[in-house]
């Protein structure tokens, strides 16, 4: 591959296909972050040092994929994976942590630096998620989208399995995802974008990732297991795994927001919309009686410290609402994006308050 316009014929598709799942994410339409955690958004300290890279990759990466990609044990995927060797990446050469391999071998390396950070736990099931579907798809060579798709899906089964085995691991490893998200739904995104326009731009590695972090979380969220376990042992078939068509039609499933007649009128509708936007993000609300949590949003509303945010289709996709009335030194109280991205819901809300003028709210019971 040495063009972009080869890039995506390699993969199945065509430029436009790709420029339409770029403009979903963009429009809040597909999910940077597993809907079930949506919720989780920054843990505030992640500067925990584990043990070492072999006892991490025993205690939390091996189990998580085990558990995943091989729960019945009929591939005896979890012997072939404690082969792997973890050594330190070479001071010279090849310097980004990757995986050695010789294709039909089955003693794979990951080589990559090791401090014991939250950050190099997410590496090592990174490169894991290389020495799985390696395995799994006996060694034979898989599309760049579909081999870092199952590297991104492997953290993501990583952090199912920190939930329930170490919630304190849990939390900061939550927080280095949604950082890391800055790199390749910002950086490498931008890339992308700009390297489609012209079908004969070089081709470049990073060029995968965009694509592949928003699969990874679109095929974590999906129904049936066993489409991830497909994925894995793919292969060179692995783009039919990965439903790019899917991804560029994606729709928030929640009602278009019809134009109000008037304050009483929008109040309402935005009220429906919070209530709604929480239960698509599984909000916990059970500590609060249904008057409370009703007198809670209506309390905002009537303060204009709510503000729901609407995709390009005009449909909720989060809502945010904040203690402090005034434009400047914002409170947050609660924030949900389970259609979209909590940065664009910001970025309109900025928007939003440089532009509106606070008026006195019609009374809403």
């Amino acid at each position: 591959m040495h063009r972009i316009a080869d890039w995506a014929r390699h993969h199945q598709t065509d430029i436009k296909t790709v420029q339409t799942v770029l403009r979903a994410h963009q429009t809040s339409a597909l999910l940077t972050f597993p809907i079930q955690w949506n919720g989780i958004k920054k843990a505030g300290q992640t500067a925990h040092r584990l043990g070492t890279k072999d006892q991490v990759f025993l205690d939390y990466v091996i189990p998580a994929l085990c558990g995943a990609l091989d729960p019945h044990g009929v591939d005896h995927f979890e012997a072939r994976l404690r082969r792997t060797e973890i050594r330190d990446l070479a001071t010279t050469g090849y310097a980004t942590p990757h995986v050695d391999h010789t294709y039909f071998a089955e003693n794979l390396s990951i080589a990559m630096t090791w401090t014991g950070s939250i950050n190099d736990l997410l590496t090592l099931s990174h490169e894991a998620g290389h020495v799985a579907h390696i395995l799994l798809s006996k060694a034979v060579a898989m599309p760049p989208i579909g081999r870092e798709t199952c590297a991104f899906l492997a953290e993501l089964l990583v952090l199912h399995h920190l939930q329930d085995h170490a919630p304190d691991l849990f939390d900061a490893a939550c927080t280095i995802w949604h950082a890391e998200n800055d790199i390749y739904l910002r950086d490498d995104l931008n890339h992308l974008t700009q390297s489609l326009i012209d079908p004969d731009t070089p081709y470049e590695y990073r060029q995968n990732y965009p694509i592949a972090r928003l699969a990874a979380v679109h095929l974590f969220d999906a129904e049936d297991p066993s489409v991830i376990r497909d994925l894995f042992a793919s292969g060179p078939d692995a783009m039919t795994h990965i439903a790019l068509a899917q991804m560029a039609n994606a729709q928030n499933p929640l009602p278009v927001f019809p134009k109000a007649t008037s304050p009483a009128q929008e109040a309402y509708q935005s009220l429906g919309a919070m209530v709604l936007l929480d239960m698509a993000a599984g909000e916990d609300k059970a500590e609060s009686t249904i008057s409370a949590y009703y007198a809670e949003l209506l309390n905002h509303m009537q303060h204009q410290t709510a503000f729901v945010g609407l995709d390009a289709n005009n449909k909720p996709f989060g809502y945010t609402t904040w203690a402090n009335g005034q434009t400047k030194d914002r409170a947050s109280t609660h924030e949900t994006t389970p259609f979209g991205s909590a940065d664009t819901l910001r970025s309109i809300l900025k928007a939003h308050l440089e532009h509106h003028t606070p008026a006195k709210s019609e009374e809403v019971a």
